[in-house]
């Protein structure tokens, strides 16, 4: 609560604090409770256990700044006392600085709540992108093997013999007849 009603400075610090906290949760949690994590959430164990808490953090953030604009704007026009008399000196710079303080409000919270948009379309872009990786992985097991095997055309025959002694080859389901029956075909066909 006090966040929201500091500085940008210091709000921005408090912001890049709570973001780092995150990230070491992040970073610590999958490491040390890998293995008692079910297979099928090991890659999003994170995002699904700390989402419930990052959508109500969210809320409470959204509420308390909504809050916090409509109190200033009742505030202001409270001060205007109604733009009673402005053809008075006195009263039309009351009413001016009333609005124009009514239009610093407004920007701030336009800008506060396109911070959050972009927050926010940034890390559901982010998640987009992960998930939709993971599941051109498993709807098609073979992608990784044919991705590998695309990028093996361009290869010179030293570096596909170097992944195979390196066992990558290996690990993206190649047999040793199938890197085999590879090299035959592109390198027997360059004579």
């Amino acid at each position: 609560q006090d966040a929201c009603k500091s500085s940008t400075r210091v709000a921005k610090e408090f912001c890049h604090a709570a973001r780092d906290v995150m990230l070491l949760y992040k970073a610590i949690v999958p490491t040390k409770y890998r293995a008692d994590f079910p297979s099928s959430l090991k890659k999003f164990v994170v995002f699904v256990d700390i989402a419930p808490s990052f959508c109500q953090m969210a809320e409470n953030v959204l509420q308390t700044q909504i809050e916090l604009v409509i109190n200033r704007l009742k505030e202001a026009i409270d001060g205007a006392d109604g733009f009673q008399n402005t053809h008075q000196p006195q009263q039309f710079e009351l009413a001016k600085f009333s609005i124009d303080q009514l239009q610093r409000l407004v920007h701030m919270a336009l800008e506060n709540l396109l911070l959050l948009l972009h927050s926010v379309t940034g890390e559901v872009d982010e998640k987009l992108k992960l998930m939709e990786g993971a599941l051109f992985d498993e709807l098609i097991p073979s992608l990784r093997k044919l991705r590998r095997l695309a990028d093996l055309f361009d290869m010179p025959l030293k570096s596909i013999t170097s992944l195979w002694q390196s066992g990558e080859l290996i690990n993206d389901s190649f047999t040793s007849s199938e890197v085999e029956n590879f090299i035959r075909a592109v390198f027997l066909t360059l004579r």
